[in-house]
């Protein structure tokens, strides 16, 4: 099988929207989202490969011995974000929650993690994307083995 042949056969295996397919330690991610591209190489490498806004913002997601918080931006008029609320109160899950609407730093905040919907969840470095409360605890449990 020639070098264009197989390049095909990959791209129809991954299918439409499968390219670039990048592995960075655990995670495997597909498409152009540079958010999510960050979130893994950054769960992979730590910070090293950051920007100093980024950095920035990412230093909340944990604590002082470095072990990954769940973190959450919303908005306190999305329905979604409340939705989430509830659910780790109801779990008793600790979280912090940033109002990105009301924030000082909105602009660079939105910029740097590229928040594009509420809410917008983060487990450490780890980028979960909506309201699946199932998602945040498979990464809490993830960042809980992996910790030093």
């Amino acid at each position: 099988m020639d070098h264009d042949a197989k390049n095909q056969e990959l791209y129809e295996t991954l299918g439409q929207g499968g390219l670039p397919y990048i592995v960075s330690g655990y995670q495997k991610v597909t498409g152009f989202d540079q958010a999510t591209i960050v979130s893994a190489l950054a769960d992979t490498y730590g910070d090293r490969y950051l920007t100093r806004s980024e950095k920035g913002h990412y230093k909340n997601h944990f604590d002082a011995d470095g072990n990954a918080r769940v973190f959450m931006y919303g908005a306190s008029w999305c329905p979604y974000t409340k939705k989430l609320r509830d659910e780790f109160t109801n779990r008793g899950m600790d979280y912090r929650e940033i109002d990105v609407e009301k924030a000082s730093d909105r602009t660079s905040l939105v910029s740097s993690l590229q928040i594009g919907g509420y809410p917008l969840i983060y487990v450490g470095y780890r980028r979960i994307q909506g309201a699946d409360i199932r998602k945040v605890i498979e990464a809490k449990k993830l960042a809980i083995s992996r910790t030093p």
